[in-house]
């Protein structure tokens, strides 16, 4: 249950909430003068009204002393699991330490103006700031129906989702349906419907925005200022919308009002139409002096962003500087400390006859908090073990959010592995070992040598086995042209299924998404050629040759992210990183009935 909580708690983060320092309201309530005491629900969220609990505490005073104790932890999660820091009051503010499993937590609030019995504040680490929230209860045990408080919707609430789920209803049926014909019928009715509700549903929306609902207005008010853009909403409505999320933000304190300015600037920059009124927001952001040296480079790379789009380009520039030199330092510490323990190097076949080199493919996403075990596990594999004995395959998907290391082959891979495996391939992390999936599942930093090792176990028994079929070739670049060579022998251990697939990988990409890894390694950049693989059989004496363009590949890249970023799902940030620098080619030899992959090779691309 550890694992499915930290997800949660490293991930709801106030995301798109828009603030305006200058007249942001002040909530004023008595500040304690001392650490109160009774019993409470240790809850957080991303707004007001929706929150998730994870423990039921006591605070009480034992020897003199105030003390934090746990009464009830969320289920699946034991008592053992949790160690409270001594609570303390400064300057009115209540602070504890909350630590559990690898998470160091803290808890920092202030009395709700409207409820001084209960506390509102912040709630995780430094870079990852939940709404925190004390609140005083009579609950002894926490239940699965406690664990989650949200307040039953509204009549207009209901209305919206009763809209949502007409079009909803009809995609589902067209993806149940068989026959084409009908099927193409049931999409066009769910794009009228989406078309005719849209309208509706908008007023709706803004009649809720301005409602007063505690979480009713807030999630209209954000619904309504990621859309405006798309439905060219006036200034003074998204200035309205602002005031209603701004309110929600300041009754939880200065750092969730700094996080909140930050993301209005960034949905402002990602809406053309409204970037120039991010230039005031990106600059009280970039001048909070509660960021941490993460929150800063993100704060100056959002400023930078609007001074380019208000005409600034000197004061870009300057920023930008500021922003190369803060991500050096980021990136040395990362380095330093990623991964989190030392890799032992593979020591060799204890077999010396085994032949057969094992090909991991992980199937991840930059967006994906739990995949990061899996990610630095996999990271530690690659230096671990030479090309001759393994080869790592890393595909990026956009799960849970848009990834811009994703492109059309990696969606298709894992579309591949899915019709075969099911169960398998149903989101990030999943992975397959020489076409077979094994070790599947993630967890976060903490859980990374643990996967490291478990992946080792499934490659060395991989490692131990021998095959007829040898492949070698090379890959030789002139400017942006590249051409592979590939000489298969060997045909005893395939049929007539088999295919021969050709992986363009990227030896080291930058790209810091939602998880916070900021190199990702062997990222998949192209099935060469065909995602279908070419016949072994068709090869004339087991040669293949061909020639390909890093142009038209970069080109086809960009196309294919800005088409998925016009269908509705924008890219958190702008970094599209296509240096398309240290290149490998993979050569997979593969069954295509059942995916077995039975023989591969690694060739550098060099000039």
């Amino acid at each position: 249950m550890i694992r499915r909580l930290v997800p949660a708690l490293a991930f709801l983060v106030a995301v798109g909430l828009a603030l305006s320092a200058q007249d942001a309201p002040k909530p004023a309530a008595p500040p304690p003068t001392k650490v109160p005491e009774g019993k409470f629900t240790l809850n957080y969220g991303q707004t007001s009204g929706s929150m998730q609990r994870l423990a039921v505490v006591e605070i009480a005073v034992e020897d003199g002393k105030s003390v934090v104790k746990l009464v009830s932890a969320a289920p699946g999660m034991g008592k053992t699991d949790f160690d409270f820091g001594t609570p303390t009051v400064t300057d009115g503010v209540l602070k504890f330490a909350v630590n559990f499993g690898s998470n160091k937590l803290a808890f920092e609030a202030r009395p709700d103006p409207k409820n001084p019995k209960q506390f509102l504040g912040t709630f995780g680490d430094p870079d990852r700031l939940n709404r925190g929230l004390l609140e005083p209860t009579t609950l002894d045990k926490l239940t699965q129906k406690d664990t989650f408080v949200q307040p039953p919707p509204s009549e207009a609430m209901k209305a919206i989702n009763d809209l949502r789920g007409a079009e909803g209803k009809l995609r589902v049926k067209a993806r149940q349906e068989k026959d084409d014909d009908a099927k193409a019928k049931l999409v066009a009715e769910a794009d009228e419907a989406a078309k005719t509700n849209a309208g509706e549903i908008t007023k709706l929306q803004r009649k809720l925005a301005v409602s007063g609902e505690a979480f009713a207005s807030v999630q209209a008010a954000q619904q309504l200022l990621n859309g405006a853009g798309k439905a060219n909403a006036a200034e003074a409505d998204v200035a309205a919308w602002v005031k209603v999320l701004e309110a929600d933000a300041a009754l939880y304190g200065p750092k969730i009002v700094a996080q909140a300015r930050t993301a209005v600037t960034a949905t402002l920059l990602n809406q053309e139409k409204y970037g120039k009124l991010a230039l005031p927001y990106a600059v009280e952001a970039a001048g909070d002096k509660s960021l941490t040296t993460k929150g800063k480079s993100a704060a100056l790379k959002l400023l930078q962003r609007a001074q380019v789009q208000a005409g600034l380009p000197g004061d870009a520039d300057a920023t930008m500087k500021q922003v190369v030199a803060l991500e050096a330092v980021l990136d040395a510490e990362y380095l330093k400390t990623v991964p989190p323990f030392k890799p032992t190097k593979y020591a060799g076949r204890t077999d010396k006859s085994a032949n057969r080199v094992a090909v991991m493919e992980l199937f991840t996403g930059a967006q994906c908090p739990p995949c990061v075990a899996a990610d630095v596990g996999f990271d530690a594999l690659v230096t671990s073990y030479k090309p001759a004995d393994a080869i790592f395959l890393q595909y990026h998907e956009h799960i849970p959010g848009p990834d811009p290391l994703t492109n059309a082959d990696s969606v298709a891979r894992m579309a591949y592995y899915s019709k075969r495996h099911k169960d398998d391939f149903g989101g990030t992390p999943s992975v397959a070992f020489n076409g077979k999936p094994a070790a599947g599942g993630g967890g976060y930093m903490a859980n990374a040598e643990a996967k490291f090792g478990e992946f080792g176990e499934v490659l060395a028994k991989v490692l131990e086995e021998t095959t007829d079929v040898t492949v070698r070739g090379g890959v030789k670049r002139t400017g942006d042209a590249f051409a592979v060579t590939v000489e298969l022998t060997g045909k005893k251990d395939l049929d007539e299924t088999a295919v021969l697939r050709l992986v363009l990988i990227e030896d080291t990409v930058k790209y810091v998404g939602g998880n916070g890894l900021r190199f990702h390694h062997h990222v998949v950049r192209s099935l060469l050629g065909t995602q279908k693989g070419i016949k072994i059989a068709d090869l004339k004496d087991g040669k293949f040759a061909a020639t390909h363009d890093l142009k038209a590949l970069r080109t086809d890249l960009t196309k294919y992210l800005d088409d998925f970023a016009a269908k509705g799902r924008a890219f958190p940030y702008p970094d599209r990183p296509l240096d398309l620098k240290k290149l490998k080619v993979v050569a997979l030899v593969q069954n295509d009935e059942t995916g077995e992959i039975v023989q591969a090779a690694q060739f550098d691309v060099t000039e």
